[in-house]
């Protein structure tokens, strides 16, 4: 159905934050202002003296206490435009320059979807001015602190993965050993000691993972196969497990993580609750990152879906050596240097790295 119809996704959205209990919630409705009802609040940070951060909380008792959370709506832009999701998230791989080993990710890391917004397409004058109300505010935020070229916000989504292993790492439980008393019906039949031996000592398969029999819930969990993307050199994760992010259909139902690049595929319409902050890092200009906690889609869209695609070569790091001179008069640096041979020998070239190759579902009632 067209957006602008009647019983359209734009009139349904715009109908909601015209009604009084939802005015405080959007913040493009008009009814909520920066530095009248909610303000900027610097966060001390430890062991981080180049870095400064921001967190916008409500000033105004009668709109709430503590971290603001509100509600932003926009239409999702693709990859060209800073969209970063897949088992990857927001990790760019980079080399470790004391070391020159990769940083991968690993059970600890931190790794998040990123998601840009923009204004909705064609959607009117009522559209067009509440995106701009809203947008007005965000540039309030940054008159401030910074200023952010675009309209685009910027949304970071939840954890794409958490640490399974982390309370058992704490407190390991003492390790067991397969001891087996004789008897004499063992002795009498050496097969059956050997087959139970082997049975014991054997390590189980790893169980395969079927969507089809995943049970959907919002606290629900799932192996890392479940990414079509989850392979190659740039993770080093043994306990990890995938989370299930709070992202709904038009339907209110949840997407399972496998499911998200066909759901939240560009040109779709979204609201997006969260909270925001603000981040300085040295002498770079602050940026603003909408914090997401819940993701509901509006509207599909007609675009095809960005499949996050495996990547199985590491980027080679940049190894810098130092030269006397070009290539074209390396001779006659020898020379000078005490009469060295003309005839220059040929040199291998570097070695090249190794070659790196019954579902139930959960019903959002807000």
């Amino acid at each position: 159905m067209p957006r602008a119809l009647p019983d359209g996704a734009y009139p349904r959205l715009l109908n909601r934050m015209t009604k009084p209990e939802w005015q405080k919630s959007f913040l493009g409705s008009g009814a909520i202002r920066y530095k009248q009802h909610f303000d900027a609040e610097h966060v001390p940070l430890q062991n981080a003296t180049d870095w400064d951060k921001w967190v916008l909380v409500w000033k105004d008792p009668a709109y709430g206490s503590g971290l603001m959370e509100t509600i932003l709506f926009g239409q999702l832009l693709p990859k060209a435009f800073g969209t970063r999701a897949g088992a990857k998230g927001n990790h760019f791989p980079q080399f470790d320059s004391s070391t020159g080993i990769m940083e991968k990710i690993d059970d600890d890391t931190r790794v998040k979807p990123i998601y840009m917004f923009g204004e909705p397409f064609q959607g009117g004058y009522a559209m067009d001015t509440t995106f701009a109300n809203q947008w007005s505010i965000l540039d309030e935020i940054f008159e401030d602190l910074a200023k952010q070229p675009g309209r685009h916000i910027r949304v970071c989504g939840q954890a794409i993965y958490k640490n399974a292993n982390r309370s058992a790492a704490i407190k390991e439980p003492p390790t067991t050993h397969n001891v087996m008393k004789l008897t004499a019906e063992m002795v009498k039949r050496p097969d059956m000691l050997k087959k139970d031996m082997e049975r014991h000592q054997k390590p189980p398969s790893p169980p395969t993972f079927d969507p089809n029999n995943a049970v959907i819930h919002e606290e629900a969990t799932y192996p890392l196969e479940c990414l079509p993307d989850h392979t190659g050199p740039f993770f080093n994760q043994h306990h990890s497990v995938v989370t299930q992010p709070l992202v709904y259909d038009q339907n209110r139902n949840l997407v399972p993580p496998w499911e998200l690049p066909h759901k939240l595929k560009p040109g779709v319409l979204v609201t997006v609750r969260g909270t925001m902050s603000v981040w300085k890092i040295g002498k770079s200009r602050p940026a603003l990152q909408f914090n997401a906690t819940k993701i509901r889609i509006l509207a599909d869209s007609n675009e095809d879906p960005e499949i996050p695609s495996p990547e199985m070569v590491l980027p080679r790091p940049i190894v810098r050596t130092q030269q006397s001179a070009p290539k074209h008069l390396a001779a006659f640096d020898n020379d000078e240097e005490g009469g060295g041979d003309r005839k220059r020998t040929r040199t291998n070239s570097p070695t090249p790295g190794p070659a790196f190759g019954v579902r139930t579902r959960h019903t959002d009632k807000n």
